[in-house]
């Protein structure tokens, strides 16, 4: 614990710099990802209509990956994400003043492309701005500040909705702190020029990678088939208060930030994909669980749920972003990223429909079980050799 806390220490001014201002926005999204739920069902939309806007953004995202990656390696890190940052706020201003159904699909679909042009660069970038051994402590720091940031937000959140009740209100106060902590980044530096190469699929060489992305696939199509519909479960099927809620999904946030901070300790003292194989299979047992849980016992279930597919993360995707070449890393990024959102999307869809016909929701920890297991083999027989 000690060496580790010391690394952190070392790591060079910029990087804390960067980190800062990933806090400030991931605060200001926690504000934004608790409300945006409550805002469009305050306009009087059920959870499958919410379940459609919002998949939008994540459609988006994966439409413009490829784009977005090819952008990142020819234009830079810095370019990218300034880019990305500019467009996600516009997005975010277009949401709040919505007033048809077309702007919000508008401000949803600007959403997704200003995420994708920010996630296809930040963990390179971050991890080019320290030496090879202090990439895996730079990459877990950057992860744990995105997982710790939103609990304080979520935290705010529910102290502001007391003196304002008023889920538009919250949504353009996220939208001022998001912008204040991307200005911040314009002092970074733009260290690495981009790479003038022609616009092209990128397809991965190596079978393992295709196998990871797959792996990526899957496990993000569980987790948002589990979890993108929690506020509404919490306050519709288990009749906890706003305020409750938002402290539970900040807790959550609070938990899994935590246990990935730890992750390069618990790396260092036992094998990282044995670990890692476990912590699929306990959770996969745990999903199912949570089909026949209600109560406590539920809300409990949701936060080692949580905090363990967050766990899964940071075991292996840094070591496995350190093996691709670095002029490859954006359109590698760009293609992972495709993967995920259309995970991601079709988590949401289903998590919104399925809630909607079963109205109820063990039939979503069913099936996010089933899809978790299907994780477990791919890990085992098509990853976890090559780390």
């Amino acid at each position: 614990m000690k060496d580790y806390i010391n690394q952190i220490i070392k790591l060079p001014n910029i990087v804390k710099f960067f980190l800062i201002s990933e806090l400030i926005m991931g605060f200001g999204m926690g504000i934004w990802n608790l409300n945006l739920n409550f805002f469009l069902s305050s306009k009087g939309m059920g959870s499958a209509e919410i379940g459609k806007i919002v998949s939008v953004g994540t459609f988006s995202t994966a439409l413009f990956a490829i784009f977005s990656g090819y952008f990142c390696d020819r234009a830079g890190y810095k370019i990218s994400m300034l880019t990305g940052c500019a467009i996600k706020i516009l997005s975010m201003l277009i949401t709040a003043a919505a007033a048809s159904y077309s702007i919000l699909y508008t401000g949803r679909v600007l959403n997704g492309l200003g995420d994708c042009l920010i996630m296809v660069c930040i963990y390179p970038y971050i991890t080019s701005l320290v030496p090879e051994k202090s990439r895996n402590t730079a990459y877990t720091l950057l992860f744990s500040i995105t997982m710790l940031s939103p609990f304080f937000g979520s935290i705010a959140s529910g102290a502001l909705f007391k003196h304002m009740n008023s889920y538009s209100g919250l949504i353009i106060i996220s939208t001022l702190i998001t912008g204040a902590a991307a200005s911040l980044r314009l002092v970074l530096p733009g260290h690495l020029k981009g790479n003038p190469s022609t616009l092209k699929l990128y397809l991965p060489k190596r079978k393992f990678i295709i196998f990871y992305l797959l792996y990526e696939f899957l496990g993000y199509s569980s987790y948002f088939l589990a979890y993108s519909m929690l506020n509404l479960i919490f306050m519709d099927f288990i009749s906890i208060s706003y305020e409750f809620t938002g402290f539970i999904l900040g807790l959550m946030k609070l938990t899994s930030g935590v246990a990935i901070f730890l992750v390069p300790i618990i790396a260092q003292r036992f094998n990282r994909l044995n670990v890692n194989t476990n912590v699929i299979i306990l959770l996969s047992f745990l999903y199912f669980i949570m089909a026949l849980t209600s109560g406590n016992v539920y809300l409990v279930l949701v936060i080692i749920t949580e905090m363990m597919q967050c766990v899964m993360a940071g075991l292996i995707d840094g070591p496995v972003l350190a093996k691709v070449p670095i002029e490859e890393k954006g359109s590698f990024s760009g293609l992972r990223l495709l993967l995920i959102n259309v995970g991601t999307s079709i988590g949401i869809l289903a998590s919104g429909w399925l809630i909607g016909y079963s109205h109820g929701y063990w039939v979503i920890y069913m099936a996010a079980g089933i899809l978790s297991l299907a994780q477990l083999f791919i890990f085992v027989f098509g990853i976890k050799d090559e780390l």
